[in-house]
């Protein structure tokens, strides 16, 4: 039985741009209606064309994939807010099957700014985010969280703890973070219209720190899931062991260069190394500008 998966918000390719750095290809973004998959050919198409349409109109599952959020600045009291959510884009990501965003932050309240002696001064940024945050974006309808990212480990071990300990209790999952390396890597599994999907997600953005916690390695403690070298095979790894079961395979992550809408090589080298691993879906954030969709 064929497999047809609708993808809408931000899906991010790796194709469609000059080196002037125009996206030649659509951008799916939340204007769009999304774009289906089918898993059995590897065929993408627009959604309206019929000859995608599922043999099993039942089977047919969406994800909304959102970029980065955090609750610094004049969001930092939405949490505290009885009710609150992203706004606008609550409803589609709560219309779809299964909803991520990329939490720009820890979720703590303590710890001592992490060390960002890689960045420029003048760059530098620091955010956290209170527990309550995850109860946000519940309620906004995201059902995955990804705080693999460049922020991920701004307050330290201790905040790095404390968001193992939010994860724990959280209404939604949390990924890309563990107590240790296994648990950094572990997917979000997920059953959905009898489709087993798994959800992975690390960081292959600038490193600002040589502190080991943005790449958790063997006897380090907590740490982020990291997509660079020498992290990539344990990501491979991971996605290879989720691909012998689970039926869809999905990666997210936080990668390329703030600003410029093409893909580095890295992130056309890194996007093989995961297909070629079994993933079906490469999706990924950090940018702040959209980015080429294509299938």
């Amino acid at each position: 039985m064929r497999l047809v998966v609708l993808v809408a918000l931000g899906a991010l390719a790796l194709s469609g741009c000059t080196s002037g750095g125009d996206v030649t290809d659509e951008v799916v973004g939340p204007r769009d209606g999304g774009a289906t998959v089918d898993l059995e050919s590897g065929s993408g198409s627009d959604p309206q064309v019929s000859d995608t349409a599922p043999e099993d109109p039942q089977r047919r599952i969406t994800l909304a994939f959102a970029g980065d959020v955090h609750f610094e600045g004049a969001l930092a009291s939405l949490p505290d807010q009885p009710g609150s959510t992203v706004g606008a884009m609550s409803r589609r990501l709560r219309s779809a099957d299964l909803a991520m965003v990329n939490l720009e932050s820890p979720v703590t309240t303590r710890g001592t700014m992490a060390a960002k002696e890689r960045e420029v001064a003048g760059d530098r940024y620091w955010f956290r985010s209170a527990p309550a945050a995850l109860d946000v974006l519940d309620r906004s309808g995201v059902d995955v969280v990804s705080v693999a990212n460049n922020h991920g480990g701004d307050y330290g071990v201790r905040g790095l703890r404390d968001t193992v300990r939010a994860a724990r209790d959280s209404p939604v999952a949390v990924v890309g973070i563990g107590r240790d390396r296994d648990a950094a890597f572990t997917p979000y599994r997920r059953t959905i219209k009898g489709t087993d999907v798994a959800v992975l997600a690390a960081d292959s953005s600038f490193r600002e720190s040589s502190d080991p916690i943005w790449g958790v390695l063997p006897g380090s403690g907590p740490g982020i899931a990291s997509a660079r070298v020498p992290y990539v095979k344990q990501l491979t790894s991971a996605v290879r062991a989720a691909a012998r079961v689970d039926d869809l395979v999905i990666v997210y992550l936080h990668w390329g260069d703030e600003g410029d809408a093409c893909p580095t090589g890295d992130q056309q080298s890194l996007a093989r190394d995961l297909s070629a691993a079994g993933a079906d879906i490469v999706v990924g954030t950090h940018a702040h500008t959209p980015l080429g969709a294509g299938l």
